[in-house]
């Protein structure tokens, strides 16, 4: 059963079309600013065919399903107990999502995604300031801050359609300028279609595509 958090502001306020209930426990990573920002570029962005990677509580997905009932909308997480939680705050909502467990792409067996999301871990991390239990998926960027949005972005394209996009979390937590010479580097391209400023840090949605050949 997916207990109730503590108070947390960023649940239950109108993001989608209407107030979206969320409930996590402490191993699940939270709605939080990122979440809301990577939630309303999905419902402005996304539609037909959509994937989130590493859903949490399922906030973003859910927040897009009940905007988009029309939109097939999969996702999963690394973390077995949030893929659970998921599953129950989407039934709690009302909204039909289809979730697996998976580290990125590796239990993914659908392809041809309209659009591909994710709000990587971007926080730059050394081995001792890791966290134990699965949140540490959730903040967990390596020694970069990149490494698992490098890895991302390096499987995404066998996953899309030739002209599907993707929508990616960055944070001025890490260096960007890798962020952006590994996107130009697969041979995408980028652009930022939303973005929050916060006295620690800046946070924005990139918008992916492939570079038209």
């Amino acid at each position: 059963m997916c207990p109730k958090t503590k108070e947390n502001p960023h649940l239950g306020k109108k993001y989608a079309a209407r107030e979206i209930k969320i409930n996590a426990p402490e191993s699940v990573y939270s709605p939080n600013e990122d979440s809301a920002l990577l939630a309303n570029a999905a419902i402005e962005n996304c539609s037909g065919k959509v994937l989130e990677i590493g859903c949490g509580s399922g906030f973003v997905c859910i927040s897009l399903a009940d905007a988009k009932p029309d939109a097939k909308i999969f996702a999963c997480d690394i973390n077995s107990k949030a893929v659970e939680c998921a599953k129950e705050n989407a039934a709690e909502n009302g909204v039909k999502v289809e979730f697996s467990e998976s580290n990125l792409f590796s239990n993914i067996k659908e392809k041809g995604f309209d659009w591909i999301i994710f709000n990587p871990p971007y926080l730059p991390t050394e081995k001792a300031e890791r966290m134990e239990g699965g949140l540490n998926f959730a903040f967990d960027g390596g020694k970069s801050g990149h490494d698992t949005a490098f890895r991302f972005l390096e499987q995404v394209g066998k996953y899309l359609k030739k002209d599907g996009k993707v929508l990616l979390v960055a944070s001025t937590a890490a260096n960007l300028a890798e962020l952006n010479d590994k996107i130009n580097g697969l041979e995408y391209k980028f652009e930022i279609i939303a973005q929050q400023s916060f006295f620690f840090e800046k946070i924005y949605v990139y918008r992916i595509y492939r570079k038209k050949s």
